[in-house]
């Protein structure tokens, strides 16, 4: 009798079966199966080329956590380890962009009803292996500068973040995006900005787009552009924008065509690139050590994002119960936990388990366990 009593107890409700299933359909997302693999393979890296309890710490972070599912279906993940390795671990990484996101979004939506936006690109000349913190002075030094120019005094604030690339046959290669705030009733000369830009660095490349500011996705968009630059981790591609050509391609990067060869763009007369065609870069993953442990001494402590005028310094986000859906009732528990396993090619299985009762002193009985690869990035789908 006691035992047929203890089984009712601990009986799944359908909500938390529904929810049992709906976690477990997340976490198994291509999105978060890549992100796995990538922690994996950089915890690897670090822990032989850069530093051994880096390594480990990137290897435990989001292993194991708990998720708590609301009625509206809202997702809140607790992580048990964050490595806080945000150069080096997909799941930092992410959720370092989402901070910042949160950070930034507010002033720059305030910014847009008062001047115009616009989206800034500034190249700087690659330098050869060895050459990664003379690149990132020339960057920084040459931005200070155009910004005392007077083909800058239109421009109330901004945001810079940098991005760092290699590549074999270029070597280091630095460039910034910008997001700025311009005056309305002042010159902003794109021609005079770029000349300035290339007396000061050789480099003859600058970008600009202009921002649709009345539409608030639009403007997300941009900002959430420009705050993923800081973390490239793996190789990635993207179509070609709009009239993009091939001489704006930024150094470092090449051309995947429909047969899956790849190729520089100087293979091809200057025009408009196909549609159909991808551009890729290669990431921190597929550097070779020397490469990587350069990048890996550089960073170390290093701001790659400044801001100024209207953006300088926004405040950080403070997430407090105000946050949470009101009249919101958490319906389900959920743990999930990746444990080694030799057995299969990826080397871990994931184990999902519903906590039922008091989470602090309840046992938990596993319910699924199957040939995923790896936990998520966070609940909210991010790249």
């Amino acid at each position: 009798m006691l035992e047929d009593e203890s089984a009712t107890a601990t009986k799944a409700t359908k909500e938390e079966t529904e929810a049992l299933a709906q976690v477990n359909e997340r976490l198994r997302r291509p999105v978060r199966l890549k992100a796995r693999r990538i922690a994996r393979e950089m915890s690897q890296r670090v822990f032989s080329l850069v530093n051994a309890d880096w390594g480990m710490e990137i290897e435990a972070c989001h292993r194991t956590g708990v998720v708590e599912v609301h009625g509206s279906g809202h997702l809140h993940a607790h992580p048990t380890v964050r490595c806080s390795h945000g150069r080096f671990c997909p799941y930092c990484a992410a959720n370092d962009a989402q901070r910042r996101v949160k950070r930034y979004l507010p002033v720059v939506m305030e910014a847009a009803k008062s001047y115009r936006l616009q989206f800034v690109t500034l190249t700087t000349l690659s330098l050869p292996d060895g050459g990664l913190e003379d690149a990132d002075r020339i960057f920084w030094n040459a931005w200070t500068k155009l910004r005392r120019r007077d083909v800058w005094d239109a421009v109330a604030g901004s945001v810079m973040a940098v991005e760092t690339t290699w590549s074999r046959e270029y070597g280091w290669h630095l460039h910034g995006h910008g997001l700025v705030a311009v005056s309305w009733d002042e010159n902003y000369d794109y021609g005079a900005i770029q000349t300035a830009w290339e007396e000061l660095t050789g480099a003859s490349i600058v970008n600009f787009r202009t921002i649709d500011m009345s539409n608030a996705e639009d403007l997300e968009r941009s900002i959430r552009e420009l705050l993923k630059y800081p973390a490239k981790l793996s190789k990635s591609g993207r179509p070609p924008r709009q009239g993009e050509r091939l001489s704006d391609v930024p150094q470092g990067t090449r051309l995947r065509l429909p047969d899956g060869t790849e190729h520089l763009p100087s293979e091809f007369a200057d025009g408009e690139i196909p549609r159909e065609w991808l551009l890729v870069r290669d990431g921190l993953l597929e550097w070779p050590d020397d490469a990587f442990e350069e990048y890996a001494d550089w960073s170390h402590g290093r701001r790659t994002m400044r801001s100024y005028g209207v953006f300088y310094n926004p405040p950080e986000p403070v997430e407090t119960l105000a946050d949470e859906p009101m009249e919101d009732p958490v319906i389900a528990t959920v743990r999930w936990e990746w444990q080694r396993d030799t057995s299969r090619r990826s080397g871990e299985t994931l184990l999902v388990f519903l906590i039922q009762g008091d989470k602090s002193t309840s046992e938990t009985r596993p319910t699924i366990s199957d040939r995923a690869l790896g936990p998520p990035i966070a609940l909210a789908d991010t790249a």
